[in-house]
């Protein structure tokens, strides 16, 4: 198992999860951002502005939720949370990061 930061620039979420994730990361990031921001997948995480445009509004639960739901769907381990909306300190920005 790996730990890996969802790091939303004034807080973070902290997830632990299979290693094979935290050694791609890069390409399940590429690839939920795809996933995510394609307006044809109906995941709950669109909505309506006050101008009347589709927007994005998600959590580290959004990240998760796909990690456990397409990519580890056939693995017995699942991706959790160890700690949520917490602010990170210098020995966790270390760990393999997503920048959201």
């Amino acid at each position: 198992m790996a730990k890996i930061l969802l790091y939303w620039g004034w807080d973070a979420d902290l997830i632990e999860c299979p290693q094979v994730v935290s050694d791609n990361l890069t390409k399940y990031q590429r690839d939920f951002d795809a996933w995510i921001s394609n307006p044809k997948n109906e995941h709950g995480y669109w909505s309506i502005d006050n101008e009347g445009e589709l927007g994005l509004g998600f959590t580290g639960e959004a990240f998760l939720d796909w990690l456990n739901e397409f990519i580890l769907k056939a693995s017995d381990t699942k991706a959790h949370f160890l700690k949520q909306e917490y602010i990170a300190d210098e020995l966790d920005m270390k760990l393999p990061r997503i920048n959201f």
